[in-house]
């Protein structure tokens, strides 16, 4: 019998503070159409790297997904990142 390993590994990419707020209502529509239901919005300062929708944040506990970056006002001070809480990762929920 095999069996398959789904745990995920993931490397620290940037260790900040953030201003978090919570969304209701927040709708975002990606390239294809499809409607994703903003949970969270993380403000932080402008970090000095790339920051996308393939990086998580992990708060308290809990793994976002990021849908989209902003560069509030295009200033180069703030990022926003809106997400939605993808699961708690003491319970897996950060496994596919």
């Amino acid at each position: 019998s095999s069996s398959i390993d789904v745990s995920e590994e993931f490397t620290l990419v940037l260790d900040t503070y953030s201003n978090i707020k919570t969304k209701t209502g927040v709708t975002i529509f990606n390239g294809v159409g499809e409607e994703k239901l903003i949970s969270h919005e993380f403000i932080i300062k402008y970090p000095g790297i790339i920051i996308t929708s393939e990086n998580w944040v992990e708060y308290s506990g809990n793994y976002y997904d990021i849908v989209t970056v902003e560069n509030i006002l295009e200033a180069g001070r703030f990022l926003s990142l809106k997400c939605i809480l993808r699961g708690d990762k003491s319970k897996g929920g950060a496994m596919s």
